[in-house]
């Protein structure tokens, strides 16, 4: 009996079933965990590394199998200006920054030496916040944003798989992460991914580029990675 035919549309990122096998270098090919070891040359080759057009099925993680693949995301180098006018333009609050995690910090300690402290400060929003004094906030802002934007798009996209990061590869450029290689039960539809490309103004399909932590194969151990 043949297995029953998925009614999702097959994602067009992947490479397609049946495909000759891609010769890869490490850390995309699978490697003695316990004896591969990545000195700071190594990472250095490996930041110059250019993303997939298409993701090598090798690196589709597998429940029949032990050894986990790295991590890849699967986007495009954000346009931060854009994304940032658009926060201007709503003049989000920014939730995050660095001012409030010191002041935080600060009436953490006045409280506990008993000093009165004076919380009247003006609110930070996009309008006013210098990405170049608050990386923070600025990272927080736009993280904010692209997750809204989808909202008022319209877009069907599961909570958690936006993301905005910088990877390992590719001049490690900031990066809009649609999802993962260990997200493709969820990824989203063709349609919206082609929705948040148009909004962008993208003149490319998404790529994958590798995670900047999760960068090595590793023995499976039950968590999404």
């Amino acid at each position: 009996m043949q297995p029953a035919k998925s009614n999702r549309p097959a994602i067009p990122w992947i490479d397609p079933p049946n495909s000759i096998p891609r010769k890869l270098v490490i850390p995309f090919k699978p490697f003695n965990v316990n004896i591969e070891r990545f000195p700071l040359k190594r990472r250095l080759e490996i930041q110059q590394l250019p993303p997939f057009d298409t993701l090598p099925r090798i690196l589709i993680p597998s429940s029949k199998i032990e050894l986990k693949p790295p991590v890849l995301h699967c986007g495009w180098v954000v346009n931060q200006a854009k994304l940032f006018q658009h926060a201007k333009e709503l003049n989000l609050p920014v939730l995050c920054n660095s001012r409030t995690h010191m002041k935080d910090a600060d009436k953490d300690y006045d409280d506990d030496a008993g000093f009165d402290t004076d919380d009247s400060e003006e609110e930070v929003t996009a309008r006013n916040l210098d990405p170049d004094e608050d990386r923070v906030g600025y990272f927080v802002l736009l993280q904010e944003t692209v997750e809204l934007l989808a909202e008022e798009l319209q877009l069907s996209w599961p909570p958690g798989l936006l993301s905005i990061l910088s990877p390992l590869n590719a001049g490690s450029p900031v990066i809009l992460s649609l999802f993962t290689n260990y997200d493709l039960a969820l990824a989203p539809s063709f349609k919206s991914v082609e929705a948040l490309r148009a909004w962008f103004g993208e003149t490319e399909q998404p790529k994958w580029y590798l995670d900047q932590t999760n960068y090595k194969w590793r023995p499976g151990d039950g968590r999404r990675w």
